[in-house]
């Protein structure tokens, strides 16, 4: 399978609350869009790192989940 067109960004479960700014929590990317570093996405003092999971949106787009961590 190759990669989906996009990413979601989810908090990690032991993400302390309010360190993932408001609104990105669910969000989707265009893989093409940002930059990837060794299967990683940076956001401020966090980093993205993909789950092996994935998520479809209504309208049959796939994502694959990325987890934010400190």
């Amino acid at each position: 399978m190759s990669e989906p067109d996009y990413i979601v960004v989810r908090a990690a479960p032991d993400l302390p609350p309010g360190f993932l700014p408001h609104g990105l929590d669910g969000k989707w990317f265009d893989r093409a869009t940002l930059p990837e570093q060794y299967g990683q996405y940076q956001w401020g003092d966090a980093v993205a790192t993909a789950t092996g999971r994935f998520e479809t949106r209504d309208d049959g787009a796939a994502a694959e989940v990325f987890e934010v961590r400190p």
